[in-house]
């Protein structure tokens, strides 16, 4: 059975404006993941955006059990797991059994993986702080309430053969 449209019985108005939005997003998307795959070829050339992600997780909050990585970046544990295993490979991030719980490993970054982090200079991280720092600050807080909104309204659908 296929998935209803819920903008077939909208007021075009609408209609139009929620493509007019799927469209800038899909625009920033595309931008975002250029930005990504650039700054994560700084850090090494064989390292994928995800593992970029990873590895400003680490950066931002420290050390990490590879579930909570998975948990914040929302992705299967199996996809954070092979992503690690490059990293430990190209020494970004080394992994140690946690000290309250021998099955946990705990993912860290490396001070060469910290080193290679930085040699990614400001052009990549500051693109979108560049982009937004002239934006009033009424309209900072609006937009990001409504990207919180909209993260919040969108959950992914169940596979095709798992839906009612």
């Amino acid at each position: 059975m296929p998935t209803p449209d819920p903008l077939a019985q909208a007021d075009p108005r609408v209609a139009e404006a929620v493509v007019a939005v799927e469209d800038a997003m899909s625009a920033l998307g595309s931008r975002v993941r250029i930005i990504l795959r650039d700054a994560a070829g700084q850090v090494d050339e064989n390292l994928q955006p995800f593992g970029l992600r990873i590895l400003r997780m680490l950066e931002r909050h420290g050390a990490q059990s590879a579930g909570q990585l998975s948990e914040c970046l929302e992705v299967d544990p199996s996809s954070t797991s092979r992503q690690v295993r490059q990293l430990v490979d190209l020494r970004l991030v080394e992994v140690t059994a946690s000290a309250s719980d021998r099955r946990s490993r705990i993912v860290a970054l490396t001070d060469y993986g910290h080193e290679r982090l930085a040699a990614i200079g400001p052009s990549s991280r500051i693109l979108m702080q560049r982009a937004l720092s002239e934006w009033d600050l009424d309209d900072l807080q609006q937009f990001a309430a409504y990207l919180e909104h909209l993260t919040d309204a969108t959950v992914p659908l169940p596979p095709a053969g798992e839906r009612n």
